[in-house]
C-alpha cells in the first residue's frame, strides 16, 4: 500500500522486465512523481544490521532518486539515485556515511537492476 505523488501510471511496458507470473507491467513516474509508502517504519535498519535494497530502473535523465529513505531532519538514512548518469548508493548517518558509485553511467533508457547488500 502507498500514495501516489505526481503522475504516475501503471501499464503494460513492452521493454519492462517480466516478472515470475509473466507481467510486464512498470509503475512510470513522470519527473518528480514518487510513490511514499504506508509502513516506512518496516524499511528501517541499523548500521550493524544485514539488509539488501533491489530496484529496477529505465532513465534517460542524468540525476533522480531511484530510492530513498532519508530524514531530513536528521539526515540519516539510505539513497540509491543517479547522480550525472552514474548509479550512487549511499549510507547516511548525519555527518557521516558510505558512498559508493559506479564506473559507467545507466541513463542510456535501458532497463537496469541494482542491487545493495
Amino acid at each position: 500500500h502507498g500514495t501516489w505523488f505526481g503522475s504516475p501510471a501503471y501499464t503494460p511496458i513492452a521493454s519492462a522486465p517480466i516478472d515470475s507470473d509473466n507481467n510486464n507491467r512498470s509503475l512510470d513516474l513522470a519527473s518528480g512523481a514518487r510513490v511514499d509508502l504506508a509502513g516506512e517504519s518496516n524499511f528501517d535498519f541499523e548500521a550493524n544490521q544485514p539488509f539488501s535494497l533491489s530496484a529496477w530502473f529505465n532513465s534517460t535523465s542524468a540525476t533522480g532518486f531511484i530510492v530513498a529513505k532519508q530524514s531530513n531532519s536528521s539526515l540519516t538514512g539510505y539513497n540509491i539515485l543517479l547522480l550525472n548518469g552514474i548509479v550512487r548508493a549511499e549510507l547516511v548517518n548525519g555527518n557521516s556515511g558510505i558512498k559508493v558509485d559506479t564506473v559507467n553511467t545507466y541513463n542510456n533508457g535501458s532497463w537496469q537492476h541494482v542491487v545493495v547488500a
